[in-house]
């Protein structure tokens, strides 16, 4: 997301290190790029040399894997990607995001891949088909493989924007996109990873996060660390929006840390 045109000259620079820029912001990002293409070695060695010890890269697992072959006959292609992501260490999460049509029946193959998967990087789940948030049993089942592999279930809370009807074109795409399913607010491992949609409108997008600022300090209290994302349908205010949720988080929590201070971002000259 450090290449959202939208941010740049507000929250990224417009040329060049948008990422170290970024992480003045934020202390994690999601890369949803690695979904449809396996960066190349050099380019993630510049993504660690630009960010913090402590910064989080919760990493998509490529749609070959997840979406095309169903783990069937992926060795290849992962050996790549888990190559391609080693300059990040122990800082990337392998995030493996399902397709709607992913049912309760696969979840023997969800369990066989995920345990194959390298120990020293963490493991979460997302998954978008409606059994999994509505039938207790499936639910249970897909619990017992994530528990199995010790991953996390990302939630993906999309309640806020399907409240009320759409008022913008940026909503409108995000309506016939984006998954409609009840929210889950329950963390499996120590380090649960949340993915919250808001609005185009601040206050709705404020208001409909107030449930997980309370769920995310209560983690907190227990010892975990969690990873949230914050989106809108545009994205374009979705950094200073972050540091309002955490802002919010720590009025509850009073010794969390409090993230970076932004670098200050030139203007782009001729010279």
């Amino acid at each position: 997301m450090w290449n959202h045109k939208a941010w740049s000259g507000r929250f990224v620079r417009p040329t060049k290190d948008r990422l170290r820029a970024y992480a003045g912001w934020c202390n994690a990002v999601e890369g949803n790029t690695t979904f449809y293409a396996t960066p190349a070695r050099s380019t993630v060695e510049t993504w660690a040399q630009q960010t913090d010890p402590d910064f989080r890269f919760v990493l998509k697992l490529p749609k070959v894997v997840t979406h095309e072959r169903r783990f069937a006959g992926v060795e290849v292609e992962m050996r790549a990607f888990l190559d391609a992501i080693e300059p990040l260490g122990d800082r990337a999460v392998l995030w493996t995001q399902l397709p709607g049509s992913f049912s309760p029946a696969d979840v023997e193959a969800l369990r066989r891949f995920l345990r194959r998967l390298p120990i020293t990087l963490r493991r979460a789940v997302e998954v978008r088909h409606p059994d999994f948030f509505t039938d207790a049993g499936s639910a249970s089942r897909l619990e017992a493989a994530l528990a199995d592999a010790d991953a996390e279930w990302v939630p993906f809370d999309t309640t806020v924007l399907f409240q009320t009807p759409p008022t913008s074109e940026a909503e409108q795409e995000a309506w016939g996109k984006k998954p409609r399913l009840p929210r889950r607010m329950r963390a499996l491992t120590d380090q649960p990873v949340v993915r919250y949609m808001g609005r185009d409108s601040v206050a709705e997008t404020v208001e409909g996060w107030r449930p997980w600022a309370t769920t995310v300090a209560d983690w907190l209290h227990e010892g975990r660390s969690p990873t949230v994302f914050l989106h809108t349908p545009d994205n374009c205010d979705a950094p200073a929006l972050a540091r309002r949720f955490h802002d919010d988080v720590r009025a509850l929590v009073p010794d969390l840390d409090p993230l970076p201070e932004p670098e200050p971002i030139e203007p782009a000259t001729l010279f």
